[in-house]
């Protein structure tokens, strides 16, 4: 009974045999003394049923012994000085007998060296490596209840059972109605009936070379293939709510589960009948942790996590050299071959070497042989209904990532996805890694289109190592870089960076960089690097951001705006809201001059004259200094209704000064609004630059400022500078490579502009793709999603292990822009005093106190009037002296004693009584009459003293205004000339309509 473990690579399907017991090249075919290489596709499994029989009543690790044809094999000496040597007698190995004799082999590699036709005969395990346990057939001895269903291992009795169902010709072929009595046998049937199994799929599947019949050699794949199923009578595991039978391949595949059920099956079988025939049972185990899934994933030719019939046909039986491929020579010898039809004439056109080798590179891969299979009509596409019933896997993408314009995948595009696919298919065998982890071949390679913008892409400086850039390239460092260099190293990827040339063809993105479909006969991918924003067209994919602050920002002055109090008045005055506020105030003040006149004239005309003209401006003058709340008390009202009124109007005057106040204290702060700017929320009505690169994002509907488009970051700059504009909102890339270009960043005195606010919530810019990424070609062509997904994971790594904010921290000065601060007193901030007011008003202070002295002194008082024509002070003095003492005698005169009635003379015709009167009267009118000339004379020297003052007055003020404007003009020259620029003028700026 020899059997070896099983294969079930069967169920498993087939993968590289070099991977699990050594590459696997056209063995021979031995039977007795003579050794045979197959050299028709019919040879290749013609195993001589009575040879066998031989193998299987010997323990699987002794099946090298059983053929010894002489010459026909290489032997090895087995003892003596030529141990190990080549050998064709037992004279050459010192003449002792038998000690010429083929090497011990395992029956893994027996089988593939000298019995290559029985391969059909054997399951392999594929594990342990090196030595796989080989499942077949055995005497079952008095074990037959407990071996039940072992007889399925027995290949000799396929030919038989093939021969039962061709009843119809007998022609070594099965029709569809002859197949379907095989369809009918159990469990076949049951499957079918309960759809785990279409009848449709197995026999369009088990047509290898698609003539529309199933050939003998076809039958024999097809019970080599399902022998696990029956053995261990497992069906795979329904995921979904959907049948089996109406799901991938018709329910005709084997899953994991299936597998782990044949894994534990075949080696409980083994063990029975190694012990049934006294073998030693560690022949045969069950895998180790990993070998399974192993197993698996190297007979997964096509990633779906499922293992078809054409897969398990291909590696098993088709690749003869295990490389991956077939060649012409393997092609033409494997049932894919329509000649394979014997004598009857090939019945298929879809079938050739060359139409399946649709690239044309002389070898067919199975992603190529796959799609002869998907192609359900035969008319050269693959539509969704196609695509989902061949079980294309979705890690690679869905059927829409792949599929031309009209919905289906024509043959250009399906270059693209073996491409693609083969690319990681390698990849994930060289590197033994899932597609989860984005596996490559190096092979195929990845150029990266890159343009150099600092700080993320730069030359390299002299002192920095090509290891401490990123170890990718020993010419450029930066940021992105540094990080690209990470991400490549995690993923093993080893891609080719092409810089882009500062000429280069810039009327697109897709010709600034050269990114577009794959090179199909390089293999070659193409992918750019960007570092500054711009927006990708519809046939690229991008990665996330390889920057961690990437978004957009708020970019503002690096110096607050300083207030001017004088400017500020000046500016109120003539502002929208001092003049609204004083014509309306004087409109209200003007009527209620009138009426506090009104009610006030009839009880209260000696204060509120009577007269139109007089009364009305007392009115006013009520009215002002009463609303201000000066209150001077001159005027007043007396009347009930007077005095009510003006509570009301007290009340009024508060209001609308309260009110003005509030204006006054919002035009301050709109002044010094730029310097309350915090983040992209308070940029509400303030004029603020974009990039026009940006204008789809519609940020000034977003923040609700008033937008100016500049074409450049530099553009944007000037403006800032110049303070057409009070804010930019740019991509941080763009603004970091601003900084450094134009440098800003290294001015004397600090940048002159900072961001403020970090960067803007993403969630605000929904639409704002990050800036620095990585980018491919993605229309039909998936591998670009591919790309940039295994980008994009990778950086979520980096993000949870901490490494990506490593490297933004070593990379902290180059990336991030100067601190705003500068060397030297140049490069203090501006000084909380008013230099200019304290000094203006210093000098007129001097100036006055000056001019207060000269007035006061007598001599320049004498000098002025002598200048003038005028009395001077002095002699005006002494006039008014005389002048007073000449009163004082007058009225000295006036108050002498009456003289005695006796000396008063007597008139004719009078009394003495009347007389008496006459005279005192006269005397009473002579005094009154000198002390009117008196009054008189003081009231016209008084008019003429106060308009000589006032004209003096006049001439002083008009002296003193001369003086302070050459003053301030001196002043404002002597600032300007020592300050310069540093002098920070507030400008109110209304927002300039676009």
């Amino acid at each position: 009974s020899g059997g070896g473990v099983v294969s079930w690579v069967l169920v498993a399907a087939i993968g590289l045999l070099a991977a699990a017991g050594g590459a696997h090249a056209q063995g021979q075919c031995c039977t007795g003394t003579a050794c045979n290489t197959p050299t028709t596709w019919d040879a290749m499994l013609s195993c001589p049923s009575s040879h066998w029989s031989t193998h299987m009543s010997r323990f699987p690790q002794t099946w090298h012994t059983i053929n010894n044809p002489g010459a026909a094999v290489t032997k090895q000496c087995l003892s003596g000085n030529r141990k190990f040597l080549t050998c064709a007698s037992d004279a050459d190995c010192g003449g002792a007998a038998g000690s010429c004799e083929m090497p011990a082999m395992s029956a893994h590699e027996y089988v593939n060296t000298y019995m290559s036709c029985c391969k059909h005969c054997v399951w392999n395990m594929k594990f342990p490596v090196g030595a796989p346990i080989q499942v077949t057939a055995g005497p079952v001895g008095g074990d037959a209840t407990e071996l039940t269903g072992i007889e399925n291992f027995d290949c000799n009795t396929f030919g038989a059972d093939f021969a039962a169902l061709d009843t119809e010709a007998s022609d070594g072929f099965l029709s569809r109605t002859e197949f379907n009595n095989f369809l009918n046998k159990v469990p076949l049937r049951q499957m079918i009936a309960t759809k785990m199994l279409d009848a449709d799929s197995v026999f369009w599947i088990a047509d290898l070379n698609k003539d529309k019949y199933v050939s003998s050699h076809e039958y024999i794949i097809l019970r080599h293939y399902l022998t696990p199923t029956l053995i261990s009578n497992a069906a795979p595991t329904q995921t979904t709510g959907t049948p089996l039978a109406e799901g991938p391949l018709g329910g005709m595949f084997v899953d994991s589960s299936t597998v782990s059920v044949w894994v534990t099956t075949a080696n409980n079988m083994m063990v029975r009948l190694y012990m049934v025939n006294g073998w030693d049972s560690a022949g045969t185990r069950e895998p180790r942790a990993g070998e399974e899934k192993e197993h698996r994933r190297l007979r997964d030719l096509d990633g779906s996590q499922r293992i078809s019939l054409d897969e398990h046909y291909f590696a098993e039986f088709a690749d003869l050299d295990g490389d991956g491929t077939l060649s012409k020579a393997e092609f033409d010898l494997s049932l894919f071959n329509p000649d394979t039809a014997g004598g009857v004439p090939a019945r298929s056109t879809k079938s050739t070497f060359a139409y399946m080798d649709l690239d044309g590179d002389g070898k067919i891969s199975f992603i190529e042989r796959k799609r002869i299979v998907a192609d359900r009509n035969e008319n050269g596409d693959i539509d969704a209904v196609e695509w989902e019933w061949a079980d294309y896997p979705i890690e690679y993408g869905p059927f829409k990532g792949h599929v031309y314009t009209d919905g289906t995948l024509k043959p250009e595009q399906y270059r693209y996805y073996m491409a693609y696919h083969g690319c990681t298919i390698r990849g994930s065998i060289a590197y033994s890694r899932p597609l989860s982890e984005y596996p490559w071949d190096e092979n195929c390679p990845i150029n990266i289109h890159v343009k150099a913008s600092v700080p993320f892409v730069s030359p390299l400086s002299a002192t920095a190592s090509r290891r401490s850039s990123h170890g990718i390239d020993s010419t450029n460092e930066g940021f992105a870089m540094r990080v690209l260099g990470n991400v490549t190293e995690r993923l093993l990827w080893k891609p080719q960076l092409k810089y882009i040339a500062a000429d280069a063809d810039k009327t697109s993105l897709e010709t600034e960089y050269g990114v577009g479909p794959p090179n199909l006969e390089t293999n070659a991918f193409e992918a750019a690097l960007l570092t500054q924003y711009e927006k990708t067209p519809e046939d690229w994919t991008c990665s996330k951001s390889l920057f961690p602050d990437d978004g957009f920002v708020l970019v503002t002055r690096s110096q607050d705006v300083s207030i001017v109090m004088y400017l500020i008045a000046g500016k109120l005055t003539g502002s929208p809201h001092f003049i609204n506020f004083f014509c309306t105030l004087f409109f209200f003040t003007l009527v209620v001059g009138h009426i506090i006149w009104f009610v006030e004239k009839w009880s209260n005309h000696e204060i509120f004259r009577s007269f139109y003209g007089e009364g009305v401006m007392d009115g006013l003058w009520w009215a002002i200094v009463t609303q201000t709340t000066v209150g001077y008390g001159d005027k007043a009202p007396i009347s009930g209704i007077g005095k009510s009124f003006a509570v009301l109007w007290m009340l009024f005057g508060l209001i609308m000064f309260g009110v003005f106040s509030g204006q006054v204290t919002n035009f301050i702060e709109e002044e010094t609004a730029l310097n309350n700017i915090a983040n992209a929320q308070s940029l509400a009505g303030f004029t603020v630059g974009t990039l026009v690169k940006t204008r789809d994002l519609q940020l000034s509907q977003i923040f609700a400022f008033t937008n100016h488009n500049c074409q450049t970051m530099m553009e944007c700059g000037d403006k800032l500078k110049n303070k057409k504009i009070s804010a930019i909102v740019a991509p941080r890339a763009d603004v970091l490579t601003y900084f450094q270009t134009s440098n800003a960043a290294f001015t004397t005195c600090g940048n002159p502009f900072k961001i403020v606010g970090g960067t803007i919530n993403p969630a605000l810019i929904a639409q704002a793709p990050p800036a620095v990424r990585v980018c491919a070609y993605t229309k039909s062509v998936y591998g670009g999603v591919y790309l940039t997904q295994g980008i994009s994971n990778t950086l979520d790594q980096m993000v949870e292990d901490g490494s990506l904010e490593a490297i933004l921290t070593e990379n902290q000065e180059k990336v991030y822009i100067p601190t705003d601060e500068g060397v030297g007193d140049e490069c203090a901030p501006p000084s909380p005093w008013d230099i200019t007011m304290i000094v203006i008003a210093l000098v007129l202070m001097g100036v006055y106190a000056v001019l207060i002295a000269i007035s006061e002194s007598e001599t320049a008082q004498e000098l002025i009037a002598k200048w003038r024509g005028r009395p001077s002070p002095r002699q005006l003095a002494e006039e008014e002296a005389a002048r007073e003492a000449e009163e004082e005698e007058s009225k000295e005169a006036a108050s002498k004693p009456k003289k005695d009635e006796h000396d008063v003379p007597k008139l004719p015709g009078l009394s003495q009584e009347h007389a008496e009167k006459m005279i005192d009267i006269s005397k009473k009118l002579g005094v009154f009459t000198a002390m009117q000339a008196t009054d008189i004379r003081r009231m016209q020297r008084e008019l003429k003293e106060q308009r000589y003052i006032l004209e003096r007055m006049l001439k002083f003020f008009g002296m003193c205004g001369i003086i302070v404007l050459v003053c301030l003009a001196i002043m404002v020259g002597i600032l300007i000339a020592v300050w310069g620029d540093k002098l920070q003028i507030a400008q109110y700026q209304y927002p300039e309509q676009k």
